[in-house]
């Protein structure tokens, strides 16, 4: 299966670990770079948090939903949104 990781802290290294060699992974979040050197661990694929989403058939979120809402709006810098009318729905 692939699986597509928004996040690369130690959460999703720690399943990264039991799924790494059984299925194909790739990571994806805010700061490419830092998920390029998760990924290099694991063998896997790496990029944007969208790339992540649209890259698995399956998508584990290690994100907080601050994020995620602002990827939907397609703000590359989600901490920016926090504090806006969306944040606490």
């Amino acid at each position: 299966m692939k699986i597509g990781f928004v996040g690369y802290g130690s959460m999703a290294a720690a399943l990264a670990s039991k799924w790494a060699g059984k299925h194909e992974l790739f990571f994806g979040g805010r700061f490419p770079e830092k998920a390029a050197a998760v990924a290099q661990a694991y063998k896997a694929g790496s990029g944007s948090a969208s790339e992540a989403v649209a890259f698995g058939e399956c998508s584990v979120d290690m994100k907080t939903i601050y994020f995620l809402r602002a990827i939907k709006k397609g703000v590359t810098n989600a901490n920016h949104h926090r504090n806006d009318k969306y944040a606490h729905r």
